[in-house]
């Protein structure tokens, strides 16, 4: 590191920790376990403050550190000089510093919004356990009609087979016997009335005769 000014600072700084320098902006900022709590612009050392400790550097006459923004305008940073005599003392200065240090863990976002506990992520699978069950009845429904059209087809199969079944031939002897019965009746039909005619002419005859 080329800048003295830089290199005193961390080595009075060393009472804090593992205090680091990285160049930004034609300065250096100033390190505390990866928070930056420091600014060194100009062989000048600025300590970050924010609503809580404001009051106690400008009670102390600090001043911000300031650099010309958009069309020229001054623009403010939330970092601010201490008294001169506290450069000197290692415990007033350890105890700036800290107070510097806790400025900037607040002003990080993860402190500002922390971030939620994943809680509320186990709750979410009982719905689907409701929406399974619906399912199940669906299942039962469609399988119904598979019955309706086994019972068709063994319908259908039993028509075919009554239709398949031969009618019974009738044998000769019951042939041979239907057609002397009929026979039979024919031969009493004719005689019948024969009969009766010739018992007629005789009752006639008997009647000329006497």
């Amino acid at each position: 590191m080329s800048n003295p000014f830089v290199e005193e600072t961390l080595e009075k700084l060393s009472i804090l920790g593992n205090v680091t320098a990285r160049a930004m902006f034609g300065g250096h900022g100033l390190y505390l376990d990866g928070v930056m709590f420091g600014l060194v612009a100009e062989d000048v050392l600025y300590l970050k403050v924010d609503d809580q400790t404001i009051s106690k550097f400008q009670a102390a006459g600090g001043r911000p550190f300031t650099y010309d923004g958009k069309e020229g305008a001054p623009a403010v940073m939330s970092y601010w000089t201490f008294p001169s005599e506290v450069w000197e003392s290692p415990e007033d200065l350890k105890e700036w510093g800290e107070i510097a240090y806790q400025a900037a863990v607040r002003s990080k976002p993860e402190a500002a919004a922390p971030k939620p506990e994943p809680v509320a992520k186990t709750v979410s699978p009982a719905p689907q356990a409701k929406k399974s069950a619906p399912k199940k009845k669906a299942t039962k429904k469609k399988a119904k009609p598979a019955k309706k059209k086994a019972k068709v087809k063994v319908a259908k199969k039993k028509a075919k087979a009554k239709k398949s079944k031969p009618t019974p031939k009738k044998s000769k002897k019951a042939v041979k016997k239907s057609s002397k019965k009929l026979v039979s009746k024919k031969k009493s039909i004719k005689k019948k009335p024969v009969k009766k005619a010739k018992a007629k002419k005789a009752a006639k005859k008997k009647k000329r005769s006497k």
